[in-house]
């Protein structure tokens, strides 16, 4: 059977442990699921949320360009966090890589693992053009 999927191997990005996909492209869709605030060496940056959505945010970029997309191909945001009080450092370090018109989103507070505060997941459409050279199936 064919796989009808791509599974591009985003570069700068620690791989999931648990068995998932960091990307996926069907047709001309994205789907990135939840990154988080780690290095390529699996390690947190940074214990503040400001600092944690901006590493998150970088994961998330570096995935989306993996499957021929930008920041600005969103479509859909998910984020959720670790503690409500942090919504406010959090709008502010979303909005430093995000602007009007923004991607739809929904926020959630949930229990994450130790000191993750924020959590991202994505859907993005693949802008018109060819497929980036270099991408790699998973």
């Amino acid at each position: 059977m064919t796989d009808r999927f791509e599974r591009p191997v985003p570069a700068g990005v620690a791989p999931p442990v648990a068995p998932y996909a960091a990307v996926v492209v069907s047709g001309d869709t994205v789907y990135v699921s939840g990154q988080v605030a780690f290095d390529p060496d699996r390690e947190v940056v940074g214990d503040d949320i400001r600092t944690q959505t901006r590493q998150t945010i970088a994961n998330l970029e570096r995935c989306l360009r993996a499957a021929g997309c930008e920041l600005t191909d969103v479509t859909r945001i998910g984020a959720f966090l670790a503690r409500r009080p942090d919504i406010g450092g959090f709008n502010e370090a979303y909005a430093e890589a995000f602007s009007a018109p923004y991607p739809a989103r929904t926020t959630v507070v949930a229990g994450l693992s130790d000191r993750i505060l924020v959590e991202i997941e994505a859907i993005a459409k693949v802008p018109p053009g060819p497929a980036p050279a270099g991408r790699e199936d998973g």
